[in-house]
């Protein structure tokens, strides 16, 4: 089954079935397991990469909601913040930013990140559409296995108007898994206001944002 955006967004709902839905892609089969490459902090239930099932990703779609999420960003939009903007993760930023097209592009719709060829990301758009209390913000992060030299941790952050929303510190080395930010605004965000998301880790790995939205 092809990844549509349509499909992606119904998706994004349900973590395991998007993570059956990318190991497919990859050739890969998932089912229950000991491990959890969702998130776990986000409550949304185990499974992990095992041997030998089929039709997975089928199965999954057919149990979907019919109330996809509304897009807040478009990955199309995305700009990459200057070398010396300051902003809440300024303490982060290395001397020197490299992060070219090798390291940040769009495949399939969805913003792919390099590390071997991206040090340190921040990214911006003006939001699509307002968010308001009451709504639930939902993004997810797709992250192969993460390595480096010994023990190290990668750090991924949703901000938006300014305001850190959203923020998550994972290990490496990891097997890879989902990431999935689910929040829930205290305050109206007009349309129009910037959306930043931010990424570095130390290591040569591959992350996959797939989707900002809210429901």
């Amino acid at each position: 089954m092809k990844l549509t955006i349509d499909l992606l967004r119904r998706l994004n709902r349900h973590p395991a079935a998007l993570l059956v839905a990318f190991a497919a892609q990859l050739g890969l089969v998932v089912g229950c397991g000991d491990s959890s490459p969702v998130d776990e902090a986000d409550g949304r239930g185990d499974v992990s990469i095992v041997a030998d099932s089929t039709n997975r990703l089928d199965a999954g779609a057919d149990a979907l909601d019919e109330d996809p999420l509304t897009p807040l960003i478009d990955h199309a939009l995305w700009v990459q913040t200057a070398d010396g903007d300051g902003g809440v993760f300024a303490d982060h930023r290395p001397e020197l930013i490299e992060c070219g097209e090798a390291g940040l592009y769009q495949e399939d719709g969805l913003l792919e990140i390099n590390t071997s060829d991206c040090n340190y990301l921040e990214v911006v758009q003006p939001s699509l559409i307002a968010v308001n209390p009451g709504d639930t913000i939902e993004a997810s992060l797709w992250y192969g296995p993460l390595v480096a030299e010994g023990i190290a941790e990668a750090h991924a952050a949703i901000v938006i108007d300014g305001e850190v929303l959203w923020e998550r510190q994972i290990p490496i080395p990891n097997p890879g898994g989902l990431a999935v930010a689910t929040i829930t605004p205290t305050r109206t965000y007009p349309a129009g206001v910037p959306v930043l998301f931010h990424l570095h880790n130390h290591g040569l790995n591959t992350w996959t944002l797939v989707y900002i939205g809210k429901y």
